[in-house]
């Protein structure tokens, strides 16, 4: 071991640093005895307890005491009573079955329009992108019906689309000012 000379401060500083971290031998044996008296009090409380739950167990009555008599009438009251409560909760549990199932089959037909009202809007644009590439005005007799799905979309609305899509053209040309 090397001993150095260390400033007074520093020491000092040192010694106050290990004392706030570490507990002194006596404090340890002090915190010793107080746990140790807790512990001896808790065994004297808990002596105490068993003794009283003893003594509550011995007071209790041995028997219960007999049900009150009932009565044919009352008796028969209560059994109509128990059937008609087990036919209500089976009852309502097939209308809360049945509930179920309609909002199922009205969340699958909501689906299936908004999947159709899609392909159809799909098959419109597609009509009207290629009479627009034609650029020629449509009528009923010009709609290509191989290019339109007929399953999803009415051809009668694509020759609408197409026929007023060339009488917007045209209405532009005209109304353009002559110079």
């Amino acid at each position: 071991m090397m001993r150095v000379l260390v400033p007074a401060r520093l020491r000092k500083a040192v010694r106050t640093w290990f004392d706030s971290r570490y507990i002194s031998i006596s404090d340890h044996r002090q915190d010793i005895r107080d746990a140790l008296w807790e512990v001896q009090t808790l065994r004297r409380e808990m002596v105490t307890l068993q003794s009283e739950v003893e003594r509550l167990r011995q007071a209790r009555p041995a028997a219960p005491p007999p049900p009150p008599q009932q009565s044919a009438a009352d008796k028969a009251k209560i059994d109509d009573a128990r059937r008609l409560a087990q036919e209500t909760a089976k009852a309502l549990d097939g209308v809360l079955q049945n509930e179920i199932l309609v909002w199922q089959a009205i969340d699958e037909l909501r689906a299936a329009q908004a999947e159709a009202q899609e392909r159809q809007t799909a098959a419109v644009q597609a009509a009207v992108d290629r009479s627009a590439v034609v650029q020629a005005p449509m009528d009923q007799s010009a709609v290509d019906q191989s290019a339109v799905d007929a399953s999803a979309v009415d051809v009668s609305v694509v020759a609408k689309v197409a026929a007023g899509r060339s009488r917007g053209e045209q209405g532009r040309a005209e109304e353009q000012p002559c110079a």
